[in-house]
């Protein structure tokens, strides 16, 4: 939640924004029933978006804040998401509680939060495209090996993103 808050925060100021200036938020965390940003944003009286897109929520945050003020639903958006090390594996991938040994194909997931404002107007980098992935099941058993299980999904998204945005 502290990690969420300092990152909003840090974001509205390098806009020169407030709080109250924005529409929505669009937020997750890789807890149950995003709890972190839900004790994060509880205070801001903004209506929230909770998102679980594990490690998508950052792309899935920017995609739906851009297409709500496209569709002229709001003019100003927060995108945030936040991880930390061992709430995930706490809770579900890879209990670290009895000290078992990881497996070699095991993942870290980071500790660390980003916010991104994505206004109507304003400088900066602007959200032009969204290429939303498709599931993709080749089978893949071993559930430690997020790579392998998540690389054809990747793989997939990215050549439709491409065929997307360079046809006709």
């Amino acid at each position: 939640s502290t990690m969420q808050r300092h990152a909003l925060s840090r974001a509205l100021e390098k806009v020169g924004l407030k709080v109250s200036d924005l529409d929505l938020i669009f937020a997750g965390d890789l807890l149950n029933q995003c709890v972190g940003s839900s004790f994060a944003l509880r205070e801001s009286r903004i209506p929230f978006y909770g998102l679980y897109g594990a490690c998508s929520t950052m792309g899935e945050s920017l995609s739906l804040a851009a297409l709500m003020l496209d569709g002229g639903y709001a003019s100003c958006a927060a995108a945030l998401t936040s991880s930390h090390f061992a709430s995930a594996e706490r809770q579900y991938r890879f209990p670290l509680g009895y000290g078992g040994q990881r497996t070699p194909t095991a993942q870290w997931t980071v500790t660390g939060s980003g916010c991104c404002i994505v206004g109507k107007s304003g400088h900066g980098p602007r959200i032009e495209a969204a290429t939303i992935g498709k599931i993709q099941d080749y089978g893949i058993k071993d559930a430690n090996n997020m790579g392998c299980a998540m690389a054809p999904a990747a793989l997939a998204t990215i050549k439709a993103h491409f065929a997307d945005l360079h046809t006709g």
